[in-house]
């Protein structure tokens, strides 16, 4: 795990500060821009295949599934702050004791906001006023992306842990090839299964 055994990994101790932090955070600015680029790319697959109006349904989830995707990033980023600590400590039995007891954390937290979200989806979108002709919709796509929340929990504490020892190359790359997949599948799952806005759904959470 240490910075000799992979070139993606900086050693945040040792060099200049300021030239460690850019180099750090490049495939970071890079992941948002991508993240932009494939929710453009969807909203056209979905617009183009399914119409306004299912564009206008995922568009009243946006700020329930955001609350949620902050949540899954900000508790699992936190997570790993000891992570980061032991490893650059050295302590690596210490960093592997954080990293078994974050998963395990997360799991759990991951089943209860599953559980909640899907209990109270449709009060959260009725107390967001959404249109009753699109609340059906919106309904089953956010339903079907809280039954992936544990998926999106995991796959942002790996991501936080190849960051705790200064990989933020790898997780790019994943970023990258899981957007690829999630936009062909868009394409596979409206085109030629027509499972229209539950498509749309699933083929996020892949």
């Amino acid at each position: 795990m240490s910075s000799q055994k992979s070139s993606s990994s900086l050693n945040m101790t040792t060099g200049k500060p300021a030239l460690l932090l850019l180099r750090f955070s490049i495939p970071l600015i890079l992941g948002n821009i991508i993240q932009q680029l494939y929710g453009l790319g969807d909203m056209i697959t979905v617009g183009r295949v399914l119409g306004d109006s299912s564009i206008a349904a995922i568009g009243t989830t946006g700020c329930i599934w955001g609350v949620m995707f902050a949540i899954a990033s900000g508790f699992t980023g936190g997570l790993t702050i000891l992570t980061t600590q032991r490893f650059g400590a050295k302590d690596y039995d210490g960093m592997r004791n954080s990293m078994v007891h974050a998963a395990v954390l997360s799991l759990t937290v991951a089943f209860i906001v599953t559980l909640f979200s899907v209990l109270f989806c449709k009060s959260m979108l009725s107390l967001l006023r959404t249109p009753p002709e699109l609340i059906d919709d919106a309904e089953t796509y956010l339903k079907i992306l809280f039954y992936g929340t544990p998926l999106m929990i995991l796959y942002n504490l790996q991501a936080s842990f190849l960051r705790s020892v200064g990989n933020s190359k790898v997780p790019l790359y994943f970023l990258i090839f899981s957007c690829v997949v999630n936009l062909s599948c868009d394409i596979l799952f409206l085109t030629q299964f027509g499972w229209g806005i539950a498509g749309v759904a699933w083929a996020t959470n892949f």
